[in-house]
């Protein structure tokens, strides 16, 4: 007997829904999913906390390298006739 969702909603309609299976592989937590409504089936993937907050700081790192780089080539640039670019 399927689960009863808590908050997950329909990715095609927007309903709420129910849990048809869990499994637990590589750390993290997936659950195949179908709506009450449209009986559209998905899966969802749950990562732990501490994934999750490794994830977000290689994000944000990633982002400073770019701003970096962007920073040096028009430091580098500066003075060579070369149009403006972002």
């Amino acid at each position: 007997m399927p689960v009863r969702g808590k908050g997950m909603r329909c990715t095609a309609c927007g309903a709420d829904t129910a849990t048809l299976e869990t499994r637990r592989r590589n750390g993290a937590i997936y659950r195949r999913r179908q709506c009450q409504e449209c009986s559209e089936r998905f899966s969802t993937r749950e990562l732990p906390e501490a994934a999750l907050k490794a994830l977000q700081a290689q994000c944000s790192s990633l982002q400073r390298d770019r701003e970096v780089l962007r920073r040096q080539l028009r430091r580098a640039a500066a003075g060579l006739p070369i149009g403006e670019w972002s």
